[in-house]
């Protein structure tokens, strides 16, 4: 017989042990789940704030620009129709005259090379014939129809 206080069975003292080691397990694991939170939360509320503050200045960097591109667009837009019609103006114009210029300088050099000569006067216009070259003639156009015409000899 034994005398004195009790020994707790083998099992008891290891279910003891590991109930202590899951409840120190529990609160490591508690801790390291707080801690890890925590740390998510400074690098989520970090990265937005850095996200923010790069967003602000490429607001205000480019909301400048911007300005200065709307600004130049309104401008082009109040005088671009104007500057258009004017040039469109002034290329109908050049080749209107260049038209003419050129018209009147083919028809003076066909004359000459004919041997008449082209006199615009008070509205009229008379062909003046060089008369060793040129003769007044009736031509007939049809069976029925006469008419007078020019003949000239070619040099």
């Amino acid at each position: 017989m034994t005398t004195g206080k009790p020994t707790p069975r083998l099992s008891e003292r290891l279910n003891a042990d590991l109930e202590a080691l899951r409840h120190e397990n529990a609160a490591l694991m508690a801790s390291q789940l707080q801690s890890f939170r925590s740390d998510l939360t400074a690098i989520a509320t970090h990265a937005r704030d850095t996200i923010e503050a790069d967003t602000r200045m490429f607001l205000h960097a480019t909301s400048g620009t911007m300005q200065s591109f709307q600004h130049r667009i309104t401008r082009w837009m109040t005088f671009a129709p104007v500057i258009l019609l004017a040039t469109a103006t002034a290329a109908i114009t050049a080749l209107l005259v260049l038209s003419w210029f050129w018209s009147a300088m083919l028809s003076k050099s066909e004359l000459t090379r004919l041997g008449l000569q082209r006199i615009d006067q008070g509205g009229r216009t008379y062909l003046l014939t060089d008369p060793e070259r040129a003769s007044i003639q009736t031509c007939a156009i049809s069976d029925q129809r006469s008419v007078l015409c020019i003949q000239i000899k070619v040099k």
